[in-house]
Parts: structure tokens; C-alpha cells; sequence
């Protein structure tokens, strides 16, 4: 294109969909700056505020921002999703070899939405569930009444002994079998402790309850085999488990073993078990498949 023909664009607007941010909303681009200019004069210290690679945010402000894909790989509800299933694909790959586990669902754009999936899944509205107190480091979707989960089911609450403000398993374990929960959650959001995970599945097996295991803020230890037992090695045999991994672009995953305990999945033709049913239409959306492209490559990194 000639140098003419660029400026009559640029002077009949034709150019729009090539200009930069800051000629096309300043205010945008003024704020853009500030938080690139925060993030790097100041120290985060919380899992899900960790700072992403270059190779992860030009995965997420890609072409790919302007896909619809509703569904699974293979099995959308839009055409046109095929270069989209192969990142899919990839990012699941990845994330049960990583964790060992038989399957994965990447979609969920966030730890609480991956916990959404595993109640809808498992749980009708009332259930009895058993989660950590917010209060002594739980989480918001483990029960709180300000979160659906506190306003959909019953919640029994264990808590950490207040002479070493560690998980009260002798507490937890009378609760279950007292309450006889359907589903036990286990995880936090503000715990440093090594979580007991053979010991909450014991609990499981006692009380009848499925366990979950909600590791978001310590995906990555446990991927480096740095925290303790692993909560999907057989002897814990336990069910869905969202996950929050370190330095990727804000996404969740679920991943989990098939029977002993866990959550026995019910596979459909296209091999897909039943704790991803939830995610559509449910939650899923139609942009499930338009995002979190970076994922796969900080699966890979792991």
C-alpha cells in the first residue's frame, strides 16, 4: 500500500482496526500504564496476583480474543473451532501429565467457577458440605454465606485449635460423622501448613462423604512435589480438585482420578466424564474457548 493510499485511510477512518490503543482510547492506554508502572514498583504476595511471562500475555491478546467456542474439543457449538480444540487439547495434555491424572477440564476462567463445576456435578441444592471456616483460612466458595456455596447448601464449618492454629482433624472427623456431609472440601486461601490429605480421605471413607480437593494456592508446590502428600495419588483417592498454577494467565483447571472413593465419572460418547457437564451451559459461556490461551504454554513451562 502507498503512502497516499495509508494517509486517505487514516483520514477516513478506514485505519481504526490498526491504530494503537493510545490513539484509539488514551484513557485506556493512560491506565494500562499505571498498572504496568504498579506491578513493577510493588511486591505481590498472593497466588492469584503472580505476575505472567511475555510468552503468556501475547497468548492472551491474541486472535484468539475473537473466537466463540462453545463446548469441547470436537463437540462445539460454533464452527471454526479447530485451531482453537488444538490449544485445548494441549492444555489438557499437559495438565494430566503434570498432576497425574486420568482427565482434565482447563476451561474454568477461575479457581471459584472450577468449584462451581464440582458442586453443580456432584451436589443438589441443600446438600450438606464441610469446608474451612473463611475465618481460619478457608475460602469464600467453601461455604461462606455471602457465596452461592453458603447459600445453596447446608454448611458445616471445621476449623484450625487455636494453641497451634492447625487443622482440627479430630474436629473435623466428629463433624462428619455427625452431619454425614456429601461432599468435604479441603484447601484454603490463607493456610502455610501441610494440608493431612490421606487423613481428610480417611475421614471421607468413614463419614461416606466425597472429598475435594480445592489446591489453588499450592498447585505449583505440588506439581514440584515440594507439599507433602499428593492429592491424587491413589492412596488419597480423592475427587475433583480445582487448581490455580503459578504464573499463568488467571485460569483454573479440575483434574481427577476415576473410582476408589473419588468422584466416579459417567463418560459420554466422546469420552468426556461427567464433572464437565456442568461447565456447559451452566457456567461455561461462550467465550470458553476464546480465552486463557496462555494457559498451555505455562502448562509446558511447568
Amino acid at each position: 500500500m502507498s503512502t497516499i493510499e495509508q494517509e486517505l485511510r487514516a483520514a477516513t477512518g478506514h485505519d481504526f482496526l490498526q491504530r494503537p490503543l493510545g490513539d484509539v482510547d488514551p484513557d485506556i492506554a493512560d491506565a494500562l500504564r499505571l498498572e504496568t508502572s504498579r506491578q513493577n514498583d510493588t511486591l505481590e504476595l498472593i497466588a492469584s496476583e503472580n505476575h505472567v511471562s511475555k510468552a503468556v500475555l501475547t497468548a492472551m491478546g491474541s486472535v484468539f480474543t475473537n473466537k466463540y467456542a462453545e463446548g469441547y474439543p470436537g463437540k462445539r457449538y460454533y464452527g471454526g473451532c479447530g485451531p482453537t480444540d488444538i490449544v485445548e487439547n494441549i492444555a489438557i495434555d499437559r495438565a494430566k501429565k503434570l498432576f497425574g491424572a486420568e482427565h482434565a477440564n482447563v476451561q474454568p476462567h477461575a479457581g471459584s467457577q472450577a468449584n462451581m463445576a464440582v458442586y453443580f456435578t456432584v451436589l443438589k441444592p441443600g446438600d450438606t458440605i464441610m469446608g474451612m471456616d473463611l475465618s481460619h483460612g478457608g475460602h469464600l466458595t467453601h461455604g461462606h454465606p455471602l457465596s452461592y456455596s453458603g447459600r445453596d447448601f447446608n454448611v458445616v464449618a471445621y476449623h484450625v485449635r487455636k494453641e497451634d492454629e492447625r487443622i482440627d482433624y479430630d474436629e473435623m472427623e466428629r463433624l462428619a460423622l455427625e452431619h454425614k456431609p456429601r461432599l468435604i472440601i479441603c484447601g484454603a486461601s490463607a493456610y502455610s501448613r501441610v494440608i493431612d490429605f490421606k487423613r481428610i480421605r480417611e475421614i471421607c471413607d468413614k463419614s461416606g462423604a466425597l472429598m475435594m480437593a480445592d489446591i489453588a494456592h499450592i498447585a505449583g508446590l505440588v506439581v514440584a512435589d515440594a507439599r507433602g502428600p499428593h492429592p491424587l495419588q491413589r492412596k488419597v483417592r480423592e475427587g475433583p480438585r480445582p487448581l490455580r498454577l503459578p504464573r499463568h494467565p488467571g485460569r483454573a483447571a479440575r483434574t481427577h482420578h476415576r473410582g476408589e472413593g473419588g468422584v466416579v465419572p459417567r463418560g459420554d460418547a466422546a469420552g468426556v466424564p461427567r464433572v464437565s457437564g456442568p461447565d456447559h451451559p451452566q457456567r461455561q459461556g461462550p467465550r470458553a474457548g476464546g480465552r486463557g490461551r496462555g494457559l498451555p504454554h505455562r502448562l509446558r513451562r511447568h
